[in-house]
């Protein structure tokens, strides 16, 4: 049962955004990141399980996710990418391809969101871009499989 002091999963994503950053900046072990981060914020309930599934992909699938990215961002250097805007791209690229339950129209949806409100003007046109074009491929390819109605 929700209540009004559950986050809503755009929050989630919020509160995993600010994880995956703090890892990235300051190199602190996973586990530490998630204790501080995601574990001691209660007001997760119902998306605990969620928050704490996409951080832990983001981070085991680092490598693969960097060469999508950089496949994808041929005409601009990688170095060039905000690290948010990187960030950003793993999770998008995670749900896509491991939250089978999470229509990609939601990802795309969430992550354009997110770049509006943590990145700069040009990165939500810039992430759309990558992201769509990531899907197109993967899902041509059949790597990307979402099941159930409205999912396909």
């Amino acid at each position: 049962m929700t209540t009004t002091k559950d986050l809503s999963r755009r929050q989630v994503r919020e509160k995993v955004l600010q994880a995956l950053y703090a890892y990235v900046i300051t190199h602190d072990e996973p586990k530490y990141i998630k204790e501080t981060l995601l574990i001691s914020t209660s007001s997760l309930n119902n998306d605990k399980e969620f928050a704490h599934t996409l951080f832990d992909v983001v981070i085991n699938n680092e490598d693969k996710l960097s060469k999508y990215i950089k496949g994808l961002s041929e005409n601009w250097g990688v170095e060039r990418i905000a690290i948010i805007d990187k960030i950003l791209l793993k999770m998008g690229m995670c749900e896509m391809l491991f939250f089978e339950e999470i229509p990609t129209k939601v990802t795309l949806n969430e992550i354009i969101e997110l770049a509006k409100t943590f990145s700069t003007n040009k990165s939500p046109k810039f992430i759309n871009g990558i992201l769509n074009a990531f899907l197109q491929k993967e899902t041509k390819s059949g790597i990307i499989v979402k099941q159930g109605r409205g999912l396909k």
